[in-house]
């Protein structure tokens, strides 16, 4: 599946994603809940840093703190997991950041005792208004399809190989 932009009710747009890699459930879930497998499968022009303390013990209600660069902005972002759902889905949900609103699903989906489906459903608001329609239009939309490409490269190079 390619990556799939499209623009809902009241500046809501939603990225959506589907990658099948060659490992089960528990081992696709445990590589997500993660923290520190997101430096891996974030792109290195985003200069993508994790503030909070480590260990962090990914559970509902814990909150992550970031650091990174959007065309050359430094901005820090706020994550809270609003959904812990072991091993099929949990939500990450931005508290601070670029965007009015971010809510990241991650569905982890069986299709075999090898072979599993990462789905991403991505909901997200950019503010501004009429102007912010045309910063997603000519900016965001691009670089959202570029740092998810890169993820889903990067996942499919660490469990297909």
């Amino acid at each position: 599946m390619n990556i799939e932009i499209t623009r809902k009710k009241n500046n809501l747009y939603r990225l959506h994603d589907k990658t099948i890699v060659n490992a089960s459930v528990d081992d696709t879930f445990n590589f997500f809940s993660s923290a520190d497998n997101l430096n891996f499968i974030t792109p290195p022009w985003l200069r993508f840093n994790i503030e909070t303390p480590r260990p962090i013990t990914m559970k509902k209600n814990t909150i992550i703190d970031y650091k990174l660069k959007l065309h050359m902005i430094s901005v820090r972002w706020r994550s809270l997991i609003e959904l812990w759902d072991p091993p099929n889905s949990f939500v990450d949900k931005q508290l601070i950041g670029p965007y009015n609103h971010w809510r990241h699903l991650h569905k982890i989906i069986r299709l075999s005792d090898k072979e599993t489906v990462v789905e991403d459903i991505v909901d997200y608001r950019i503010p501004f208004g009429f102007l912010g329609r045309a910063i997603n239009y000519f900016y965001v939309k691009k670089d959202l399809v570029k740092i998810f490409s890169y993820r889903k490269n990067q996942i499919v190079s660490y469990f297909n190989n």
